[in-house]
C-alpha cells in the first residue's frame, strides 16, 4: 500500500471524532449529518458543511457534502428558513445514488445572518437609528450618515456586541462628528476603534427657479421644491406646501436678491405693515365684563394684524399699546 493511500484511510478513520467535535452515539450509517433548529451564517451562502456536523466513511461523500450549497440569504433579508425533507433531497442528490445516510433535524431549520465586521452600511443605519431616537436630528429633516475613516478597524467586530457612543454630548448631531466603537463580548478593557462621521442634514424646500432681484414682487411662481442640505447652514430655508409658501409671500417683499437654484430663506422675506406709522384708527378699550368704550387714535410705528403695536390718543395724547385686530382698529384690554 502507497504512502499517500495510508494517508486517506488515516484520515476517513479519524474523521468521525472531528466531524462530531463532542461525543455522541456511535454513527451506525455510512453518512449521517446533524444539524440544529436555528444556525448563524457568516456570509449570504448557507454551506452545509459550515452548518451541519457531518460524519461519512468516504472522504469523497465527506468533501461532497462539506461544499454543499443549501440556499441564499436574500439580499433584503436577515434569515432563511428551510423545511428538512429539503434539505434531505440535496444530500441525497449530492451523495451517489443508494447512498445509505440519515438527517438528524428539526422540521424547518432557520439559518440566521452573522456577518463579522461591521461595515458602512450598518454602520450608518445604527447611527441614524441612534440620533432619531435621542432626538439629535429634527424630524423634517432627512439624515446622511457618512463614514469617513477607521471603519476598517471594525473588520473583526460584530455589531451585536459592540457600543457605538458619539465624542461627546451634544444637542445636535450634525456636521463633522467621531464616534467610539469598542467591543463588548472581550473581557477587560478592549481598545476602542475612533470612527470619523460626516453627518448630512437634508430638508425639501422652495428654491429660485431663476434669479429673482429684490425689487420684484414676490411671486411663488419663481420657486419650485428640490431637496436642500442644511448641514451647514445657520438658517432653515422655507419648506412646507405651496399653500405655506404663498402664506409666506402674501403682502411682503424681498429684503435682497436671490440666485438662481439658491433656497428662500425666512430672513430674505420681510412682511410689509398691514398699517403704517401715523395711520388714523379707532382704539376700542374692552373691559372684562365686555363692555367697550372707543376713541379716535394715530398708529405709532408700523404693524401687521394679529400683532401688538402703540397707538396714541388724539384728546389726551396718552400711549396705549394693543392689538391691531383691522388695520383700523386697535384693541386695548382694560
Amino acid at each position: 500500500m502507497s504512502l499517500s493511500n495510508i494517508c486517506v484511510v488515516i484520515a476517513v478513520a479519524l474523521l468521525p471524532l472531528f466531524a462530531w467535535g463532542i461525543p455522541s452515539p456511535a454513527p451506525t450509517r455510512a453518512v449521517e449529518i446533524q444539524l440544529d433548529g436555528e444556525v448563524k451564517v457568516g456570509g449570504e451562502q448557507v454551506v452545509l458543511g459550515d452548518v451541519a456536523t457531518i460524519y461519512a466513511k468516504d472522504l469523497q461523500n465527506f468533501k461532497a457534502l462539506s461544499s454543499l450549497i443549501l440556499s441564499r440569504i436574500p439580499d433584503d433579508a436577515q434569515e432563511v428558513r428551510l423545511p428538512s425533507n429539503y434539505l434531505e433531497a440535496r444530500i441525497r442528490a449530492a451523495l451517489p445514488p443508494g447512498a445509505d445516510f440519515t438527517l438528524r433535524a428539526p422540521a424547518e431549520i432557520v439559518f440566521k445572518l452573522q456577518k463579522l465586521g461591521i461595515n458602512a452600511q450598518d454602520f450608518s443605519t445604527e447611527v441614524a437609528r441612534m440620533a432619531r431616537a435621542g432626538g439629535k436630528v429634527p424630524p423634517t429633516a432627512e439624515l446622511e450618515v457618512m463614514p469617513m475613516g477607521g471603519l476598517e478597524q471594525l473588520k473583526g467586530m460584530n455589531l451585536a456586541a459592540a457600543r457605538i457612543e458619539p465624542q461627546a454630548e451634544m444637542d445636535q448631531w450634525k456636521g463633522e462628528m467621531s464616534f467610539k466603537v469598542t467591543r463588548t463580548d472581550q473581557p477587560g478593557n478592549p481598545v476602542p476603534v475612533w470612527v470619523r462621521t460626516r453627518m448630512r442634514w437634508f430638508r425639501n424646500a422652495w428654491v429660485a427657479t431663476r434669479q429673482v432681484g429684490f425689487s420684484e414682487a414676490p411671486n411663488a411662481a419663481y420657486f419650485s421644491q428640490a431637496r436642500v442640505e442644511t448641514t451647514n447652514l445657520h438658517e432653515d430655508p422655507v419648506d412646507g406646501t405651496a399653500d405655506d409658501l404663498k402664506a409666506s409671500l402674501q403682502n411682503a417683499k424681498f429684503r435682497r436678491s436671490i440666485a438662481a437654484n439658491a433656497p428662500l430663506f425666512p430672513s430674505s422675506i420681510e412682511k410689509r405693515p398691514d398699517a403704517s406709522s401715523g395711520s388714523l384708527l379707532r382704539i376700542v378699550f374692552v373691559g372684562e365684563s365686555g363692555v367697550r368704550v372707543s376713541a379716535d387714535g394715530l398708529l405709532v410705528g408700523p404693524g401687521s394684524i394679529g400683532g401688538d403695536v402703540k397707538a396714541r390718543l388724539k384728546s389726551s395724547k396718552k400711549l396705549v399699546t394693543g392689538k391691531l385686530v383691522s388695520q383700523g382698529i386697535v384693541e386695548v384690554s382694560l
